[in-house]
């Protein structure tokens, strides 16, 4: 698992982090429902208290009140209109009720309607301009929208109004992290919600994440294990310290690591893909491929699984499998150049599917065309097709490409020899030996360089 899939699970929120000292006021994920926040205080201490001083808040008529309550009961039971209308009610009366009009902008938002989420926002500012919570909506959804700075600009007078708003640190540092890409900043505000929270654990995640981004793997280490012991339950604290020991190449660490996240998740896809992709690098195969079709029986929609299987058979000569796993892999997903690329091959050595195999490796070129091995994988599809000429471009072009491979100039020089090249052909030849004395094509370079040399 890469640093980046980890931060995309982080900001997917693919798991939530429960602990009593985060159940009371953590952020709500993403807009939607942040109106709902606003009610029920999931987001800010006493937002519905008059002593703040916000019109809306305090009911002033009792129906305005009811028809308030009643668009929200509407508005999580997903009935738009019913509370559209319930919100519209309340502002006949209290043109300034900052809940209605938050609900109304929810609404507006969930129908794809921004502008006019924005004006209902906007006026909810102007209502109540010195409220936090106000600040932090309005900052989601200039996140939302793309519009980082404003947003930025936006978490920053929220907290200007209260240092000590636990739940905008964590919207700005995320901010940060996520959208602007400055992992300094980042670890800068996470830093300033860990002093007022030591024990939060998505804090310590988040600052863990923040300080993998810049190499500062102690530090991370660190946090990592303090958000694993304060959410046990949790697998995600226990995916990156895998995926840090596995970096570092502490590999029992980080098996150790993955099964901790499968004791807190039993069902969770990306564990299995990371030991086996850890066996996979240790040569157990064999454990390998148990962890990967655990994976796919979880996952049977995610391509990369039968990619992963399909280079395990292959590694192991089972080429009926591979092709299987590569043609499961393409049916799921077309846009996979390794499988698209792999098919191909397995085509030349075949001599067999040789119109499929020149669509396939065409297709993986169009995909990935600065990845060197798939120009390789087409000239040698030409080869086996007879078209020396065009396997010879395919391969000059692909020695072009970082980095330089032993065998594409070995497969270059063959090609060369076809061609009674020999001269170009011999330089090829020791072009690949000079690379890589032991790659597994050398005897039979070593074989041809002897037989172009020998005096005739």
């Amino acid at each position: 698992m890469e640093n980046g899939e980890l931060l995309v699970l982080y900001e997917k929120g693919a798991m939530t982090f429960s602990s009593q000292q985060t159940a009371r006021r953590r952020q709500c994920v993403g807009f939607m429902l942040l109106m709902v926040c606003l009610v029920t205080g999931g987001i800010s201490s006493p937002v519905l208290s008059a002593t703040i001083g916000i019109p809306g808040f305090t009911p002033q008529h009792q129906q305005g009140d009811r028809e308030y309550h009643r668009g929200v009961d509407a508005l999580s039971r997903g009935q738009a209109d019913e509370a559209k209308q319930a919100f519209q009610n309340v502002l006949q009366s209290m043109p300034d009720h900052v809940g209605a009009l938050i609900g109304l902008a929810e609404i507006a938002l969930r129908q794809q309607r921004s502008q006019e989420a924005e004006t209902y926002l906007r006026h909810a500012l102007r209502v109540a301009p010195n409220n936090i919570t106000i600040h932090q909506i309005w900052g989601k959804y200039l996140v939302a929208q793309g519009r980082f700075a404003e947003a930025e600009a936006a978490f920053r007078r929220g907290l200007s109004l209260d240092p000590q708003f636990f739940a905008l640190y964590i919207d700005l540092g995320d901010l940060y992290l996520q959208k602007l890409h400055r992992p300094d900043d980042a670890i800068t505000v996470y830093k300033q919600a860990l002093d007022l929270r030591p024990q939060d654990p998505k804090v310590h995640y988040a600052l863990g994440i923040a300080l993998l981004t810049v190499k500062n793997l102690p530090q991370a280490q660190y946090h990592f294990e303090q958000a694993s012991q304060l959410a046990p339950t949790n697998p995600l604290p226990f995916l990156a310290l895998g995926r840090l020991h596995s970096i570092q190449q502490q590999y029992e660490q980080a098996l150790k690591a993955f099964a901790g996240a499968l004791t807190a998740h039993p069902r969770l896809a990306e564990a299995h893909i990371a030991r086996g992709d850890i066996y996979t690098i240790l040569g157990q195969d064999a454990r390998a491929l148990q962890e990967y079709e655990s994976a796919q029986h979880l996952a049977p929609q995610r391509a990369t699984i039968s990619v992963k299987i399909g280079l395990l058979h292959e590694r192991n000569h089972r080429l009926p499998q591979a092709i299987k796993a590569f043609e499961q892999a393409i049916a799921l997903d077309p846009s996979q150049p390794i499988a698209l690329n792999n098919l191909a091959w397995i085509s030349t050595l075949q001599k067999s599917r040789l119109d499929e195999a020149l669509t396939w490796a065409q297709q993986a070129i169009k995909l990935a065309p600065q990845v060197a091995a798939f120009h390789d994988t087409l000239g040698w599809v030409h080869r086996a097709r007879g078209e020396l000429h065009k396997a010879l471009q395919a391969l000059r072009h692909a020695v072009t490409l970082p980095p330089p491979q032993a065998d594409i100039y070995y497969h270059l020089g063959v090609v060369l020899e076809e061609l009674g090249k020999p001269s170009q052909a011999l330089a090829a030849f020791r072009k690949a030996l000079e690379l890589d004395q032991e790659f597994p094509e050398a005897a039979d370079t070593r074989k041809r360089l002897e037989t172009l040399e020998a005096p005739h």
